[in-house]
């Protein structure tokens, strides 16, 4: 029995190999956090459309600003002190007052149909129970 062999010499190929250009070395890319980039001191990057807009304010602040004012705690036109935000922070001390929780539910858009839609899902999955074991594991943490 005759064993053929597992490596064979090479043979001398008919066509020159293509000549390819040398490896550029790695390019040192930056680190970026989405959306943190204005807190943690990294440059702002945003397009030439963003730019001539010619903010007053940086999102985060008008964000701010539209919230406080969603939760009635700034007048329209007013600015956002450091006494708002503790009024804003004060409202989370005890149970939210009903002002609040339909501004949340309206900013975050919870009175939807889909949002009611999976609320009742996880209700018929979970039953009422599952309502009270959340609130409970909430008001232990």
């Amino acid at each position: 029995m005759m064993l053929t062999p597992l490596f064979v010499p090479a043979q001398v190929p008919i066509l020159p190999a293509p000549a390819s250009p040398p490896p550029r070395p790695p390019t040192a890319r930056r680190k970026t956090l989405a959306g943190a980039s204005a807190f943690a001191g990294f440059p702002v990057r945003s397009s030439p459309r963003l730019k001539a807009k010619k903010r007053r304010l940086p999102i985060a602040q008008l964000a701010e600003k539209l919230l406080c004012q969603r939760l009635d705690i700034v007048k329209e036109g007013d600015s956002v002190t450091e006494a708002a935000i503790a009024k804003f922070v004060q409202m989370f001390d005890g149970r939210l007052p009903d002002i609040a929780i339909a501004a949340l539910r309206a900013l975050f858009r919870l009175d939807c149909d889909f949002a009611t839609a999976v609320e009742d899902a996880l209700l018929d999955h979970g039953g009422a129970a599952a309502l009270e074991q959340a609130a409970d594991q909430a008001n232990s943490a």
